[in-house]
Formats: C-alpha cells, structure tokens, sequence
C-alpha cells in the first residue's frame, strides 16, 4: 500500500504491474479485509487522471480487456469495487 501512494509516479506504476502479476484482485492469497484496504488505496489513484496509471488500475480490478477491448467483470469481486468508489465519492 505504501508503493501505491508514493508521490512517484514510476512507482505507482511498478506496484500496480506487481499486483495485477502477482496478488490479482481475483487471487485467494489476500483476506477479504485486505482485498477492501487494498483496494480503497488504488481507486484513490483514479483522481490523479494519469491514463497509463488508470490503465493498470483497471487491468487489477478487471483482469485483461477481450478483442472488443471490452472487460469482463465478475460479480464476486463487484462489491469490492462497488465499496472503493462510494469510499472516494463520499
């Protein structure tokens, strides 16, 4: 979480390429509880307006967009974005 909020835009980038390679939003390594902090960290980076950074975000919470460059979103993982962004709008 620390790298996600760093004032380095490099390095939000390489966090957010670690976590959609290795902890996917999607993956049973991370608890629920840190599924949700995580997750309210990363939607904080949409208002930095960066296209490369929202990219990345949206590649962790949606996994890879199809030919139509269209995402696929499960429902199971939905609340933790539904949660996220009512955070940030309030």
């Amino acid at each position: 979480m620390s790298c996600v909020q760093d004032s380095n835009t490099l390095t939000i980038k390489a966090a957010l390429d670690f976590l959609y390679k290795y902890l996917p939003l999607r993956s049973e390594i991370l608890s629920k509880k840190s599924k949700i902090k995580l997750s309210n960290c990363i939607i904080w980076l949409l208002g930095k307006r960066d296209m490369s950074v929202t990219r990345k975000i949206n590649l962790w919470l949606f996994g890879k967009p199809n030919m139509e460059n269209k995402f696929d979103i499960n429902k199971n993982y939905l609340e933790y974005i539904i949660s996220s962004v009512s955070d940030f709008l309030i």
